[in-house]
């Protein structure tokens, strides 16, 4: 695992990826460097987890590629740390379906993308509550039946 200094907060994390993805509702609030990493990796790696390329630097149509092959070609955004030098090989790593998951459940719900803990006291802090429910009208559990006594 990539280590680096605890920097990245949400409101960079937003910044840098708003313009690197250019969507605003995708991973706005990012707990730590980690999982700041774990975003830009997910989406670095999406055609290749497509199988639409044999790694991940080969679709001319990401990020990765430029930074690779064509640096200068187009602008892009800054992000708040560092890839690393094992960048590459980071990103054509197989991600864990734990990962997968947990980054999709944030990307749809608009959760915040962390640790459980984090993620529920940053959710209550922004107005996010509802993002951590699932969809659709809560479960009643079954009528008690009274007891003739």
């Amino acid at each position: 695992m990539l280590r680096r200094p605890r920097a990245a907060t949400g409101r960079y994390v937003y910044h840098a990826l708003n313009r690197a993805v250019g969507r605003n509702t995708l991973f706005e609030k990012v707990e730590e460097d980690e999982h700041f990493f774990s975003v830009c990796r997910y989406v670095e790696r999406k055609a290749l987890r497509a199988n639409m390329v044999s790694s991940a630097e080969q679709w001319r149509w990401c990020s990765l590629w430029h930074r690779v092959n064509k640096p200068g070609l187009v602008t892009l955004a800054q992000w708040p740390l560092a890839p690393g030098e094992r960048w590459l090989d980071y990103v054509n790593q197989v991600e864990t379906e734990a990962e997968l998951s947990a980054l999709r459940r944030s990307a749809w719900s608009g959760t915040p993308f962390g640790e459980t803990v984090w993620r529920q006291r940053t959710a209550k802090r922004l107005g996010l509550e509802s993002t951590l429910r699932s969809a659709g009208r809560p479960k009643s559990g079954k009528p008690q039946k009274a007891s003739g006594k």
